[in-house]
């Protein structure tokens, strides 16, 4: 029988692990072949041609007598002291202390590493110890790490197998999820490289059409069963890659499962995501002098998981129907080769020396510039496209979307109708008005007053403050308290963006003691199919719309708060901070505006909405 030979003597690199493996896979290859009992000048000179050019080279720059090189000992103690100076123990310690598990790396893998580290290390007895420590500070995923902690009298057996079940475990979970999800579709992609299934499919299909892999028996859908399939075909031999960085055998890939911390997607680690290679936002680079223009920009190549994301519009190219999505954010215009190549045009494809580069730095691959007839109804427009190599849905930009009338820019808004309308209704939206309804804060039975002192204000808000109080004071807002008082809380002073303040509760013993309001806030969500008959739609907001609802005469003595230097007062309305208010305020709305047709009540905001302008002004 003939047994393959060890592979040659790396002398690059590694020396020391890289004789330790060529020793021992030829000690191994000995004894297989029986050659170990032979004579020994015979087994020097098959030593040597097993070690390669580079080795028998090496060998006649050792100092050994004639006698010496015929023996196979001598020569190997050559080579071991060549390749093995002398050992740095504390150089040696440092790298085994730091090697720690990688992101997806195998833990066998990592076994391995740090089991060859140790060899270095001199620690003698303390070994499995050692390795023991290692491998539970060094685990990547801390939930593995959390159990070897809690595990009692941890031996080294205990950690590998412990470690060994917990990655299989993980494994055989993540197959069957994929299995479970294996009907899903992949969604249509719109842009240069696709963010689901192509990168299983770069890895487990080779381009070979005889060994090619079934697509029923990707990565991502059964593991096993390309496992399987795999075997006695050689389709297994370690590649470098794409996914997790790691060189390991087809279908082993451990990124597999795995959620990208990058962009959230599984199959790959974060330190090969390819999520910037999605062309979104691809900037035109001008190389020569053929164009003269500024940098230009494309917004927007995506992929698109709805059909309605994006505007498009369908524009006859050459006697071609052509569906364009229309992208104001893009200075040129894009059409893929594929498309491109059913266009029957008579115009030949020039040069056109420009990059589309992504914001990550992928670029696509521009075959050249071509000027076309494009028709819309019965107007016809010449367009200049820039045809790309790989495909991607053709692209109308800016300078074509005006020119063909798809899009117009606007400046100005005509607001006569909502001046009129203010000036016809002054009343409503002057000085501040009040709900006819009190409203009243229940305190629960075990309730306990709490008085809090005033808090410091900064020298630079003291004159806006106490002129805002004498400005709420004057407005019925607040009211000063004279005497004792049960509750008192601190005042909290927010300044705006345009300078004024914002005075709220800080009532926080005082919300811990307020019976609940039992009113659902609404969302938008809850408005949408009601508002889907609509076309035309106002917004109004309350002015300042929780002190427009005003207290009752018990729950004014709750609201008390205290001041620095202008003593105690009590909120006439309801105030902010209050955790019910807004409850509160929501069900005073619905009772006076969420009865009327087509009108939604959402927070502060009043929404009226009529299917057309008659009928929205009439309301």
């Amino acid at each position: 029988m003939d047994f393959p030979k060890p592979e040659h003597l790396n002398l690059d690199g590694n020396l020391k692990e890289n004789w330790k493996r060529f020793k021992s896979h030829f000690e191994i290859y000995s004894t297989a072949t029986k050659t170990d009992g032979e004579d020994e000048k015979i087994q020097v000179a098959r030593f040597l041609s097993c070690a390669g050019t580079e080795a028998i080279e090496l060998f006649h720059t050792f100092e050994l007598s004639s006698d010496e090189q015929k023996k196979i000992e001598k020569v190997k103690a050559k080579f071991e002291e060549y390749s093995n100076p002398r050992t740095n123990v504390v150089y040696e310690r440092y790298r085994f202390y730091m090697r720690n598990q990688k992101e997806g790396e195998p833990f066998d893998h990592f076994l391995k590493e740090i089991s060859t580290l140790v060899q270095s290390c001199s620690f003698g007895d303390e070994k499995k110890s050692m390795l023991r420590d290692r491998i539970v500070i060094g685990i990547a995923d801390h939930s593995i790490q959390a159990q070897l902690l809690k595990t009692s009298e941890l031996t080294l057996e205990k950690a590998v197998d412990t470690c060994r079940v917990a990655e299989m475990t993980g494994v055989q979970s993540k197959i069957m999820q994929g299995e479970a999800v294996s009907g899903r579709t992949a969604s249509a992609v719109d842009a240069i490289g696709k963010e689901g299934g192509s990168r299983n499919k770069a890895e487990y299909h080779p381009k070979s059409s005889k060994n090619s892999v079934p697509s029923n028996f990707r990565c991502k859908e059964n593991a096993q069963q390309l496992e399987k399939w795999g075997e006695g075909r050689g389709q297994f031999s370690k590649i470098k890659c794409t996914f997790c960085s790691y060189t390991h055998l087809k279908g082993k890939c451990p990124a597999y499962g795995k959620k990208c911390a990058a962009c959230g997607k599984v199959n790959h680690f974060a330190s090969m995501c390819r999520k910037q290679k999605l062309v979104s936002d691809v900037a035109v680079l001008q190389e020569d002098d053929d164009y003269d223009s500024d940098e230009l920009f494309i917004d927007a190549i995506k992929s698109y998981k709805s059909k309605n994301t994006c505007w498009t519009k369908s524009l006859t190219v050459e006697n071609t129907e052509v569906i364009f999505k229309l992208d104001t954010g893009s200075q040129v215009n894009i059409l893929p080769r594929k498309l491109f190549d059913k266009i029957r045009t008579q115009n030949r494809l020039k040069n056109y020396a420009v990059k589309l580069e992504a914001y990550g730095g992928f670029r696509l691959e521009v075959v050249g510039a071509v000027e076309c007839e494009v028709k819309d109804g019965n107007k016809k427009y010449n367009i200049q496209f820039v045809v790309v190599e790989k495909g991607c849905q053709a692209l109308l930009g800016l300078e074509s979307c005006m020119e063909l009338g798809l899009v117009a820019r606007i400046d100005s808004i005509n607001q006569s109708m909502k001046e009129k309308f203010i000036k016809l209704n002054e009343d409503i939206f002057e000085g501040y008005g009040f709900f006819p309804d009190e409203c009243r804060l229940e305190l629960k039975k075990d309730a306990q007053p709490v008085n809090r002192p005033p808090k410091r204000i900064p020298l630079s808000l003291r004159e806006k403050v106490k002129e805002t109080l004498g400005k709420m004071e004057k407005r019925g807002v607040i009211s000063r308290v004279n005497g004792p008082c049960e509750w008192s809380h601190q005042m909290v002073v927010i300044e705006k963006r345009d300078g004024t303040l914002r005075f709220c509760l800080d009532p926080k013993e005082l919300n811990a003691a307020i019976k609940d309001e039992r009113c659902m806030l609404p969302t938008f969500e809850d408005f949408r199919n009601a508002m889907r008959d609509y076309q035309i739609f106002t917004v109004l907001d309350f002015k300042e719309g929780f002190w427009q609802l005003k207290l009752d005469e018990k729950s004014k003595k709750l609201t008390v708060f205290s001041t620095p230097y202008s003593g105690c007062y009590n909120f006439n309305v309801l105030p902010l901070g209050v955790k019910v208010a807004a409850e509160i305020f929501q069900k005073i709305n619905n009772k006076y505006f969420g009865v009327l047709p087509g009108t939604f009540v959402f927070e502060d905001d009043l929404i009226i909405g009529g299917k057309n302008s008659e009928e929205h002004d009439e309301k």
